[in-house]
């Protein structure tokens, strides 16, 4: 697995996994370096989300997040994003 494709499915997992609709960007910065040990400044999560919402992973509007249904199924296995391997 290539390191970008394991820091989005790290982000999914941490959306996916997370109480409630929407997550806060600090929220999830402290999930991912916590459980993880990830770990991302503001604004290279911010940058990375961005690239998961231009494929429809997630809705990002402001410094809230969202899990779409394509990004539940990407963190699931059942289809890959843009990039990834296949599986």
């Amino acid at each position: 697995m290539i390191r970008h494709e394991r820091r989005q499915r790290l982000i999914l997992g941490g959306l996916f996994f997370s109480p409630g609709d929407a997550v806060s960007l600090r929220t999830l910065r402290y999930a991912l370096e916590n459980t993880h040990g990830e770990l991302h400044s503001l604004d290279s999560l911010r940058a990375e989300l961005l690239r998961l919402a231009d494929v429809g992973a997630v809705d990002l509007k402001d410094d809230l997040v969202r899990l779409t249904e394509v990004g539940q199924d990407a963190y699931r296995g059942r289809l890959p994003l843009p990039g990834w391997a296949e599986a």
